[in-house]
């Protein structure tokens, strides 16, 4: 069921399967998904439906949400618009939904800047909220910079001058499903998530990546990067012949036995 989180005047919305055969002793595995994409839809297309049946299997309960601005349904839809996204604030939502379900441990998954995004976000709750980190498994990792190095792509010469003279915006890619409003507060914004300067986030539990060979958005190498900067090692990660979107027959086995192992554990 999906419901409205709300911080003052924005909305957020977001959904918890609870599993019939759910396993109290089991953290609650929490979801972050790509730029643009919707968490919130149940076909067979959607990356989050699909983990939260395999989830749901094992007795984990499942968060997954709407960062900001995305959503192609209105009642999937968080408000705002694309130039109010950026890298700390889908930190914060996702903060906001840890403590809306008062979540204390958690598996997290997370998939493209989704996956990017949590040595930041894991670190942060860990230290401010006492989050307990029960493991991590990354799809596709893109790195929080690798956003103004898209954003980069889709413009031309006078629209990069323009953003650089403090302003906005509109550009077009066949990435995006609409043209979208680019602010340079989102450019500055993301030069604050290095993953050099990021802190090996404590974990009671494994650190397992998976990255594909014809990914032309996330290099195997900013894969390695991700998972060093979660867990000091890039042991866990798995390489296939797939592109960015990673096929569930790849996908859903390394995510089974990655929450296998976090079962044996509790």
């Amino acid at each position: 069921m999906i419901e409205v989180l709300e911080i003052g005047v924005r909305k957020l919305m977001v959904s918890r399967k609870r599993s019939a055969d759910q396993d109290p002793s089991l953290p609650t595995v929490v979801y972050l998904g790509g730029l643009l994409a919707d968490q919130l839809t149940d076909d067979k297309e959607s990356r989050a439906f699909s983990l939260e049946q395999e989830a749901s299997l094992l007795g984990y309960q499942f968060v997954r949400f709407n960062f900001t601005a995305h959503g192609n349904l209105p009642e999937t839809r968080s408000s705002g618009e694309f130039s109010d996204i950026t890298i700390t604030r889908m930190i914060h939502d996702a903060i906001s939904v840890l403590e809306y379900y008062d979540l204390t441990s958690v598996a997290w998954v997370g998939s493209s800047i989704g996956a990017g995004l949590l040595p930041f976000l894991a670190a942060q709750v860990t230290q401010q909220q006492g989050v307990t980190n029960e493991g991590f498994f990354t799809i596709s990792g893109m790195p929080p910079k690798a956003l103004a190095g898209f954003i980069d792509m889709q413009m031309n010469d006078e629209q990069r001058a323009s953003l650089r003279a403090g302003q906005s915006v509109t550009i077009e890619s066949p990435t995006l499903p609409v043209p979208v409003k680019v602010s340079p507060e989102q450019i500055s914004d993301v030069e604050k998530y290095d993953y050099a300067s990021a802190s090996t986030c404590p974990t009671n539990g494994p650190t397992v990546g998976i990255a594909g060979l014809q990914d032309s958005v996330s290099t195997v190498e900013q894969n390695r990067m991700l998972l060093k900067a979660l867990s000091g090692s890039d042991q866990g990660l798995q390489v296939f012949d797939a592109p960015h979107d990673i096929p569930d027959e790849f996908m859903n086995p390394a995510f089974r036995d990655w929450l296998g192992s976090i079962k044996l554990r509790h």
